[in-house]
């Protein structure tokens, strides 16, 4: 993911650039989440277990978890060698002084059907950071001058989103 932020215009861009090892992720949520009946259909379980199709919900969120904007990627779909690629840019209207009062949450999401859809997992950036590893990404973009700032980072897992946040999910 890369981030960066321009303080004249007062624009806070995200690019979604890639994923890698959802595989393992949509495996271990298969086995542990979904328990099935010996009636279930072998198709609904082989539909249950194939790699997911994922896109990214970006949410900014204000201090006290009020939804100031949303953007969403495009549905990809997983490849056997790597995760998707989506290379997809989205800019926010953040003032200056209300950069280090908002989070920026990130959710892949497995969509499986057209109306089901499921968590894969989660990080949060800004604000209420969801690692030290966020927290560092942040801050080196805002001390980068408007230039991009990439880095990887490692899903959180559903059961671990706050109760607050989970309404927006």
């Amino acid at each position: 993911m890369g981030l960066a932020y321009n303080g004249t215009t007062g624009r806070l861009s995200v690019e979604i650039l890639r994923a890698a090892s959802l595989r393992s992720w949509s495996s271990a949520m298969s086995t542990s989440s979904n328990s099935f009946s010996s009636s279930v259909s072998s198709s609904v379980s082989a539909a249950v277990t194939r790699q997911p199709d994922v896109c990214v919900k970006l949410l900014l969120l204000s201090q006290t978890g009020q939804e100031l904007d949303r953007a969403k990627t495009s549905l990809k779909k997983m490849s056997q060698v790597d995760g998707p690629t989506w290379l997809e840019s989205f800019s926010f209207q953040v003032t200056l002084f209300q950069l280090a009062e908002v989070t920026l949450v990130l959710s892949v999401i497995n969509k499986r059907s057209l109306k089901r859809r499921q968590l894969v997992g989660w990080i949060s950036l800004g604000y209420d950071n969801s690692t030290e590893h966020q927290t560092l990404h942040w801050h080196e973009m805002m001390d980068a001058g408007g230039e991009q700032v990439c880095h990887w980072h490692q899903l959180m897992p559903p059961s671990s989103l706050s109760s607050t946040n989970k309404d927006h999910h």
